[in-house]
Order: structure tokens, then sequence, then C-alpha cells
């Protein structure tokens, strides 16, 4: 991401004055769009809410009625928000982290370490790894986003 971020002034500098960045400006302006869309789609999941109608029963209270109210509970459609994710890519990269550890190690270490660095990753060179990878990511962020929620929101404590 740093790195990412580093480039912009140059490749803006190099889209003003003509540079070699200039040429492929409509893939950039496609993918400022496309950011831009997903980020308000983001937003939007992220600021949603379900408002579930709750009704009062009429009570009696000493010689008075108090007629039933009725209002709402607002629930976020996305209660545990990022954390998951967050949960989810930080275990992905112990293994990573594990093995640039043992880089230097002498063999085993240096061969389970390498195999670690070079297929572990998101975008590794062979495409059982890559499903593999998704899919325990996909895992992860699903077992987190319950466990997260569970522990963070308590129907009992919102009935009451």
């Amino acid at each position: 991401f740093a790195g990412i971020v580093g480039r912009i002034p140059n490749t803006i500098y190099n889209l003003m004055t003509g540079g070699a960045a200039s040429q492929n400006l409509a893939p950039l302006l496609l993918f400022a769009a496309l950011a831009i869309v997903v980020t308000a789609f983001i937003i939007e999941v992220q600021q949603a809410q379900r408002k579930i109608p709750i009704q009062s029963a009429q009570r009696v209270v000493g010689r008075k009625v108090y007629q039933g109210r009725s209002s709402h509970l607002p629930l976020r459609v996305n209660q545990a928000g990022v954390i998951p994710i967050i949960f989810a890519i930080s275990i992905m990269f112990f293994p990573v982290i594990i093995g640039n550890f043992l880089a230097t190690a002498p063999a085993p270490w240096g061969e389970i370490s390498r195999a670690l660095r070079t297929y572990w990753v998101p975008a590794g060179p062979n495409i059982p790894t890559d499903i593999l990878y998704n899919f325990v990511y996909f895992i992860l962020i699903f077992g987190f986003t319950y466990f997260y929620t569970a522990v963070t929101f308590d129907p009992v404590d919102t009935a009451d």
C-alpha cells in the first residue's frame, strides 16, 4: 500500500507533463471511477440499518392507563464491520512472517521458508495454492464475522 501511495505524485506528474504514464490515461480514469463507486457502496453498506418495529403493550400503573408506544430498533446490517477482515489477514500473513524470519536458516527450514514466501501469498505462482489461500481466507472472514458479532451483539441485552 505504501509503495502505491508513494508513486501517486510521480504518476500525476507524468500525466501532467506527458510522460510514459500519460499513454494509459483511459484505464487510470476507469480505475479511479471504479474505486469511487466501490468506496461509495462500502460506505452505504457500513452505514445501513434495518429498523425493526417495536410495539409496547398497554400498561396500567395505579389508576393510570398508559397507551402502548410504537418505535423501532435500529440494527446495523454489517454488525461486525471490517474487524473480521483485519483478523483474517493478520492470521493469513503470519506464516509468511515466520518464513521471512527463517529465510537464512539452514536446510529444511530454509526450504520451508522459501515455500511459504512463494506459495502462501494472495497471488502465488500456481492456481491450486491461490484457490486454497482464498478459500482459507474466506473461511476465516466468515468465522471471525460470526464470532465478533456473537461477542459484540447480545440479543438478550438488546431485548431488555
